[in-house]
């Protein structure tokens, strides 16, 4: 990830923060599908990313994923063993609080691996 949020809140939907005052987070940033659309689209300050494959991917990158067309979960790579094998690239997640477990877990939802290209301030 970037470790970075945009400290002001205006801009709900299209904007990616957390204000930690109301501890609330914009769309973006408490949505999968939003984070997916920010991500893919940013081109303002942020950060932003590339659809990829699950070998494009480099721990820190997220994988988002849906359930037919529902946005479902967010997950962020921790290690990649074997780029070809579900079981061995290890995610967190924070539904069910997974630490380091293989992705696999996830076999039903279609995957859309996003490499996080930088942050533009």
């Amino acid at each position: 990830g970037t470790n970075k949020t945009m400290s002001d809140p205006p801009g709900y939907m299209e904007r990616w923060y957390y204000d930690f005052h109301t501890r609330t987070g914009s769309y973006p940033w408490v949505n999968v599908g939003g984070l997916n659309d920010f991500l893919m689209g940013n081109s303002g300050k942020g950060p932003y990313g590339i659809l990829t494959t699950l070998c494009g991917l480099l721990p820190g990158d997220i994988i988002v994923m849906r359930s037919g067309e529902v946005w479902k979960h967010t997950v962020i790579v921790t290690l990649i063993e074997d780029c070809r094998d579900a079981t061995k690239i290890y995610i967190n997640a924070h539904d069910r609080d997974h630490c380091r477990e293989p992705l696999s877990l996830f076999s039903a939802f279609t995957k859309f691996p996003i490499r996080i290209s930088g942050y533009r301030r």
